[in-house]
């Protein structure tokens, strides 16, 4: 089972991370740690969903879905394609996953690399690119505190387990 942690930098994605991992007592995946001017992950993130196990509990702090924001952001590829497709399809088949869609109007800490701007180009991307996802658990920091929002997503966890 994968909780997956999705949404613009700087929204407060890894904080949520961190504070539900201890809760839970699930571990953060070390599976790398995201750098946004890589090219897209495809590759690694079909390895790793192919290796998991149907009794691993894994929290991720990004996935496939920041790639395609990232590409989209940085070079204006095309996000939809077979690769991605691909993962999906083996994500909905083999794993139960709760996305976490963590999202805010102005940054949480300060992020040199980004302007409001671009949080809000993200956050449409993340919103277009999320639409379908079936298990998905929106956290709106402009509406929620912290402690909320943990409790939210630990609930939500609970009843997909």
């Amino acid at each position: 089972r994968l909780l997956i942690f999705e949404g613009a930098p700087g929204v407060g994605k890894t904080t949520l991370c961190n504070l539900v991992s201890k809760d839970l007592k699930i571990e953060i995946s070390p599976r790398d740690k995201y750098d946004p001017n890589r090219s897209v992950y495809f590759k690694e993130n079909l390895e790793f969903i192919n290796c998991l196990s149907d009794d691993d509990q894994v929290i991720l702090d990004r996935f496939i879905w920041s790639d395609i924001v990232f590409s989209k952001i940085r070079s204006n590829e095309e996000f939809y394609n077979e690769e991605f497709k691909s993962i999906k399809s083996v994500l909905d088949f083999k794993h139960r996953f709760l996305l976490v869609r963590v999202k805010n109007s102005c940054f949480r800490q300060t992020h040199s690399n980004f302007t409001e701007l671009d949080l809000a180009c993200m956050n449409g991307l993340y919103d277009y690119i999320l639409s379908d996802i079936k298990h998905m658990l929106v956290i709106d920091y402009d509406k929620e505190t912290t402690d909320s929002a943990v409790e939210k997503i630990k609930k939500a966890w609970r009843l997909l387990v």
